[in-house]
C-alpha cells in the first residue's frame, strides 16, 4: 500500500529520525575508538615539597586506552611522590577493582599526543612511589587492571627529599681532614 502524498513528508521524518537514534551511537563509539592514539591530558596537577593532590577520573577500557594526569614539579627541590588507589570500583560489575600507574618523564606537558611514544620508568599496581626532579614534567598514567567501567580517587602525596646519610658522613670526614691539615702544619 503506498504511502498518502500528503503523510510522505511526516513519514520521512519519523524514518530519519529513528536512523538518527540507531545509527548514532554506532557513529559515536567508531569517533571514540578512533582517538585511542591521540591521547590528551585530563588534568594537570603542580606539585611542590609537603603538597597533596586528590584526583577523581573515570576510567572505561572499553572506550579509551586510560587517563593521564600531567605533573609538574616547581624548581625548587627534588621531591618524592607516593601515589596510592583510594577508591577503584566499577560501575558494571559493581566490585573493587585494581588500578595500574605508570609514570613516564616528558619535555613539556603540552607536548602530550601521544602515550605510545613515551618511555615509562616505573609502573606498579594500585600505588607507586618515585622520586621526582625539580623543574620537570610527567605524564601519570591510570589504567584498570582488566576490562572495567570504573571510577577512581587518586591520591598523590609529595614530600621533601632528604639529603642521604652518606652525605653527612662524607661531609664530617671531609671536614675532619681539613681540620687535622690544618693542624699539622701549625
Amino acid at each position: 500500500m503506498p504511502i498518502p502524498y500528503h503523510n510522505r513528508k511526516y513519514f520521512f521524518s519519523w524514518f530519519h529520525a529513528w536512523r538518527l537514534l540507531l545509527v548514532g551511537p554506532l557513529i559515536w563509539l567508531c569517533l571514540q575508538s578512533m582517538h585511542v592514539n591521540a591521547a590528551s591530558l585530563d588534568t594537570t596537577v603542580t606539585v611542590s615539597p609537603g603538597s597533596d593532590a586528590w584526583i577523581w577520573s573515570l576510567e572505561s577500557s572499553h572506550l579509551s586506552p586510560g587517563d593521564y594526569v600531567g605533573i609538574h614539579v616547581n624548581d625548587g627541590a627534588d621531591v618524592s611522590a607516593a601515589v596510592f588507589n583510594i577508591f577503584g570500583f566499577d560501575f558494571i560489575e559493581f566490585k573493587q577493582v585494581d588500578i595500574e600507574y605508570s609514570l613516564a618523564s616528558i619535555d613539556s606537558l603540552s607536548e602530550f599526543n601521544d602515550p605510545t611514544e613515551l618511555t615509562w620508568f616505573a609502573s606498579s599496581v594500585n600505588s607507586l612511589t618515585a622520586t621526582l626532579l625539580s623543574g620537570m614534567d610527567y605524564v601519570l598514567g591510570i589504567q584498570c587492571v582488566g576490562e572495567c567501567f570504573a571510577k577512581i580517587k587518586t591520591h598523590i602525596e609529595v614530600s621533601a627529599v632528604p639529603l642521604p646519610a652518606a652525605f653527612w658522613l662524607f661531609a664530617s670526614a671531609l671536614l675532619g681532614f681539613v681540620f687535622l691539615s690544618n693542624r699539622k702544619s701549625v
